[in-house]
């Protein structure tokens, strides 16, 4: 098994995705502007260590 680090960063409808460091994308989304989130893995099987939620 591999462990990678994955950082979603959020600001305003702006979102950035990077794996291992590296950016990987970055879209715009004004659905929720607010609220609570949610993770999903669909049906893959999936393990996660040191989740954290920040609010800037």
């Amino acid at each position: 098994m591999q462990w990678h680090h994955v950082d979603l960063g959020f600001h305003g409808s702006k979102i950035a995705v990077s794996l291992d460091g590296k950016p990987l994308t970055s879209v715009t989304d004004t659905t929720h502007r607010h609220g609570m989130f949610g993770l999903g893995t669909g049906w893959n099987q999936a393990q996660f260590d040191n989740l954290a939620v920040f609010r800037n």
